[in-house]
């Protein structure tokens, strides 16, 4: 029987910054059952961590997803422009704040709005905790605004 917490694969993950006992463990679960996309990078910005809706989202198990790294699954055309703001991110240790496209287990890709904080221990970079917003609709009301716009 699946667990909540179990990667699809039948492994558990944790971040490599949790102890996966008592509260972290408390939280990764909460992680797994949350709707919205949530990872984690270690400080130098390594994913090490994606919850159960990415996976679901994208059709991989979690090592894959963390092995092959979001470049696997952002459109191309949105990659230079998130990358370039991840590493400012990385640089100045600032909340890091995108807008990209992400490839479904479906082939479509679908707008989503990323962020992520910079968690710190003792005053040191620990661990950065980020959210994946699916905004397709969105998206799709601003190009109809657009499109009615220009035909008005």
């Amino acid at each position: 029987m699946k667990k909540i917490g179990d990667a699809p694969d039948g492994e558990q993950r944790f971040p490599e910054k949790l102890n996966p006992n008592g509260d972290d463990l408390t939280s990764l679960l909460l992680l797994n059952a949350l709707p919205q996309q949530v990872w984690t990078a270690d400080a130098f910005g390594t994913v090490d961590y994606v919850n159960e809706t990415i996976c679901r989202d994208f059709g991989h198990t979690q090592s894959t997803i963390i092995e092959s790294g979001w470049e696997s699954f952002l459109h191309s055309e949105d990659l230079p422009e998130s990358s370039r703001i991840w590493q400012e991110s990385l640089k100045t240790e600032k909340e890091y704040t995108t807008e990209f496209r992400l490839l479904f287990a479906d082939g479509h890709y679908y707008w989503h709005l990323a962020r992520a904080v910079l968690v710190k221990r003792e005053g040191k970079p620990n661990i950065w905790v980020g959210t994946n917003t699916n905004i397709q609709d969105h998206k799709n009301t601003e190009f109809r605004k657009d499109e009615f716009i220009s035909i008005a």
